[in-house]
């Protein structure tokens, strides 16, 4: 099967006697096994070129994603849209050959999982192309360790917490496999169940809180004194608060998050493109605990891949890809992040900036300030697609940043207009200046309608 060689992303600007829309702009499929940085104001037209870009890869090669969506731009990204061909402002942009039906027929066959906690009639999905979930975590399928993260405990800080933690979660794990009963499941509600019975254990009142019968809680604290009634309360109380976020098993166990990644990280699979609704969650706190989720089952699903892929012979090796998009990456990835759980989420995106290469793992950062980007993230992106910017701060730290990018290149994108691009690095053979080929697919986000309030009331 012939390699995919026509990822076409735009047209080039400035070429003259060749009829529009001119000369199109290929990314080299070499380019794409490293990182990308997407860096443009708001209305340049950001997500019309993420879009063309998954868009490509998705439909002509065997890569899949994992988009993490704080704005909902992309809830609609399974529907082809029709009217985009019709569009007069896109028209001039499509190649020939980029019909509606052409595209459909690759799109088509792609599967998508769209995990959010929207009522599926209000996302004005017109077709079933996705299978659509609300989010939820399973608490069973976190590691130790990441179950500390998210209660925000350490060893060092809070041995003694974490001791209980141990305590509870062995008991939990070896209660569940005693009692078959569904109703006994190893869920978050049950361990702080069983975090406050431990708690009432060590004021010497068991039954301080409704806890079940057949679970006696005498067999979780080995002997008198083992656990300290501060740790037990503090176990307790952030395992309490943690549950209150409501995103902790809502559903069967495989359909939650942590399942649903790993199943797309696995060659078997037909899922191509799993999207994560974030802006479907209230609280900041929420958003970071469920992209850390899924992205740690994401980097454990790849090792295990590549663990065994370099047992056997490289002609054997049918591994693929994982791009990981991650918009409003600022958001995720703060230059000074400000809370224990915020450090989690950015610690994980590091290390696979850092090392997910060689584990299939490629990041697609979007972000309006990269000042604002964690610098040992953006410092490991190979590709820059740079779109309209005014802030000459942030386009100074963008030369500064991006060696590979010619000097004075970046002092055009101020007069770009929406959809003129930059693209530079390994993705292309030289830096070159493009206007984005249209976006197929449909928004999901959307701008105020200019034909309605900028009429007259009067």
């Amino acid at each position: 099967m012939a390699a995919a060689t026509d990822l076409h992303v735009g047209w080039m600007l400035d070429v003259v006697g060749v009829p529009p829309p001119g000369v199109p702009v290929m990314l080299t499929p070499r380019g794409l096994k490293n990182h990308i940085a997407i860096i443009a104001q708001s209305g340049s037209g950001k997500s019309f070129m993420l879009g063309r870009l998954i868009e490509e890869i998705a439909s002509k090669t065997r890569a899949r994603f994992v988009i993490l969506d704080p704005n909902s731009d992309f809830i609609k990204l399974s529907e082809v849209d029709p009217l985009a061909w019709s569009n007069s402002r896109l028209q001039p942009w499509f190649d020939p050959g980029d019909t509606l039906l052409n595209f459909q027929k690759r799109w088509a066959p792609l599967e998508f999982d769209l995990i959010t906690n929207r009522d599926p009639e209000s996302l004005g999905l017109k077709h079933a192309l996705a299978h659509i979930t609300p989010i939820s975590l399973s608490w069973a399928q976190l590691s130790n360790s990441e179950q500390a993260n998210y209660l925000e405990f350490s060893m060092i800080a809070d041995p003694m917490e974490m001791y209980s933690l141990h305590q509870v979660t062995s008991f939990v794990e070896r209660k569940s496999k005693e009692n078959k009963n569904a109703a006994l499941s190893p869920t978050l509600e049950r361990f702080v169940q069983c975090a406050g019975a431990l708690w009432g254990s060590t004021l010497g009142k068991e039954d301080a809180l409704d806890f079940p019968s057949d679970w006696p809680v005498s067999e979780i604290a080995r002997a008198p004194g083992e656990v300290s009634t501060t740790a037990a309360l503090n176990l307790y109380g952030r395992a309490h608060e943690l549950n209150g976020l409501d995103i902790f098993d809502r559903g069967e166990e495989k359909d939650a998050l942590n399942s649903k990644v790993r199943h797309l990280g696995e060659a078997k699979s037909p899922k191509r493109i799993l999207l994560v609704d974030l802006a479907s969650l209230p609280g900041y706190r929420q958003r970071l605990v469920v992209a850390d989720a899924a992205l740690a089952a994401l980097w454990d699903v790849a090792r295990e891949s590549w663990i065994s892929a370099i047992k056997e012979p490289s002609e054997k090796d049918s591994r693929f890809p994982v791009f990981i998009v991650v918009d409003e990456a600022h958001n995720l990835a703060p230059a000074e992040p400000e809370s224990d759980t915020a450090r989690i989420v950015l610690d994980t995106l590091v290390r696979i900036a850092t090392e997910g290469r060689k584990y299939g793992l490629f990041l697609i950062l979007v972000t309006q300030r990269p000042s604002r980007l964690h610098p040992s993230i953006l410092s490991q992106c190979d590709n820059l697609c740079l779109l309209k910017m005014n802030n000459r701060l942030d386009l100074q730290l963008v030369e500064n940043m991006f060696g590979f990018l010619p000097s004075g290149m970046v002092e055009r994108t101020r007069n770009f207009r929406t959809g003129d691009a930059l693209l530079c690095g390994n993705l292309v053979e030289k830096p070159v200046y493009l206007h984005a080929a249209p976006r197929r697919t449909a928004e999901g986000g959307r701008n105020l309608e200019d034909g309605f309030w900028l009429q007259d009331p009067v």
